[in-house]
This record gives C-alpha cells, structure tokens and sequence, in this order.
C-alpha cells in the first residue's frame, strides 16, 4: 500500500459512516420533486460501489466465486437493511436490493484488471443501471418543463409527467384538448378513487384562476371532487377543513373548470392556503354505481 492509499481510505471510511445512517433517517417524502425522489435512490448504488472500492483495499477480489461471495452478502446486507427500515416507517423495496448489486458490481468491474470477465461484469452493471439513469433523465426534464412552460401546470405532451401522477390513469392520444396527449383516468366503484398531480406545481402567487379541461364521454353526468392541498396541510392534521374542496360536474363532452385563486387561497377554515406551497391537486370520484372514464387535460394558470 503506497503512502496514499491510507489517506485514501480512511477517507472513504469516513464518508461511508457519514452517509450510512441514511438508509434510516431522512430522504424525500411522498410530497417531493420528482428529481430529489430518483437522485435519492441512486444512493443505494454509490454507496455499495464505494464500500466494495474500500474492501477491496484489503481483500483480493479478484476471481469469479470471490465475487459470487460479495453478491451474497451484499444481498444479505442489503436485505437486513430493508427489514430495518420497514421498522421506521418504510416499506421494503426490492429495487433498492437490484441497486445495492448494482452499485456493488460497478465497484467491482472498474476496479479489476480489464479482461474478458470484467467487461462482462461491466456490461451487465451498465445495462441494470440504464433504467435508473433514464428516470433521472426524466424526472430532470419534468423539472426543467414544469419551470419552463408555467403558468402551464401540464398539458400530459410527455411520458415523464407520469413521475408525478398517481391513481389509476395513463397517457392517450386518443381525446384531447390541447396538443398530442391527455391523461385517461378510469374511476373504480371504490368509495374514493383517486387520481393526484404531485409536484412540480410553481407559485401561483399573482394569478387569477386555475383552468382544467376534463372530457365525458358518456351521456350521464358525472359528480367528481377537486382537492388542492399545500405543504402546511400535508405537514398537519390533513383535515378537510385545511384543504381546498369543490364539488364539480361534468357533462357530455369537454368541459373547462375555471376555479378562482381566491376561492383556493380562502378554502382552510383557520388560516390561508399558501400558493407559493402547493404540494398536490386531485380529483376523485365518490361511490360510483360502475366505473367511469374521463380525460383530463391542459391544467394552467390564468
């Protein structure tokens, strides 16, 4: 061992300890930017790939069963891991124990004598990683649209829209308002079925409405819910008292929902929703006697 590689590993040593305890503590929550939520599980990767660099240090590990060995206990490691957390409040993810391989067999290959092996091992690393460099890429072109297209809130022109949406809905070209896409939503006969937009939503601070056009394809009616909630809301009680709520119903064919920003703001009984802060908007049905589908599209400021 040279006189650097002592600097060097006590200072990998270091940061992992410093980054170990946040396997447990911290990290986006369900209300967060798309980007920190997928950057923050690439941590998974970096960390084991760092921790095979520094036990590498010490131990050989240089043929096809040691590195058979180090896979399994990565997976045993990470495994323990997963049941950890699900003691503090998260659930079990088998795509961090893929990413704990991964980062594990990164480290691994780069760090090896370059062979015919190795690049394998390299190859298949690069090709497990692809998926999660490509919801990163996602997540930051979201981020960049949100900001770059606002007042527009979405228009659903991009598949990365699906990052920030959840309930039972998808992209179609088939009905929409405005451009190539909109977002189909299939109401269920649950008691609520609901579909939410997360962030990235902008301050909506010096505007005066809120604009959405929602399609209906059947001659019926159909009574649907609008909910809007802030960073205060999502922190508290999350009381229906301390959101936005409004009764709408739309009718055969588009219909365009034009909400005052004031109504929104005024909504909470005891304070004022904040604008610069709004964290989700959904719209969920109640008690439906069969399913329905609409579509949403072209949700903006005005």
């Amino acid at each position: 061992m040279n006189n650097a590689q002592p600097a060097f590993s006590w200072g990998l040593t270091a940061i992992l300890l410093v980054t170990l305890p946040f396997f447990f503590i911290g990290g986006p929550d369900w209300q967060a930017m798309p980007l920190y939520r997928q950057v923050w599980n690439g941590g998974h990767i970096a960390f084991f790939c760092f921790s095979i660099i520094l036990v590498r240090q010490f131990i050989a590990l240089d043929s096809a069963q040691r590195w058979l060995a180090a896979s399994l206990v990565t997976l045993i490691i990470g495994t323990l891991i997963e049941i950890i957390q699900q003691q503090v409040g998260r659930e079990f993810s088998y795509t961090d124990l893929l990413f704990n391989l991964v980062g594990l067999w990164l480290g691994l290959s780069w760090t090896q004598r370059a062979s015919r092996l190795t690049w394998l091992l390299r190859l298949g690393a690069g090709v497990l990683l692809t998926p999660f460099l490509w919801t990163v890429a996602q997540a930051s072109q979201l981020q960049i649209a949100s900001a770059y297209y606002f007042p527009l809130i979405t228009s659903f022109e991009s598949r990365s829209e699906l990052l920030r949406i959840s309930g039972p809905a998808s992209l179609t070209s088939q009905i929409t308002s405005k451009g190539k896409y909109a977002l189909k939503i299939h109401f269920d006969k649950a008691k609520y079925s609901t579909v939410s937009i997360d962030k990235p939503l902008g301050s909506w601070i010096g505007y005066q409405q809120l604009m959405l056009d929602i399609y209906n394809p059947e001659p019926e009616p159909l009574r649907l819910v609008l909910r809007i909630s802030d960073a205060e809301h999502d922190r508290g009680s999350q009381a229906l008292t301390d959101r936005f709520n409004v009764a709408i119903t739309v009718t055969n064919g588009w219909n365009t929902i034009a909400i005052k920003l004031d109504d929104i703001r005024q909504a909470p009984l005891t304070r004022e929703l904040n604008l610069a802060q709004l964290t989700n908007i959904a719209i969920f049905s109640q008690g439906l006697d069969k399913p329905r589908t609409v579509y949403l599209d072209h949700i903006r400021l005005e």
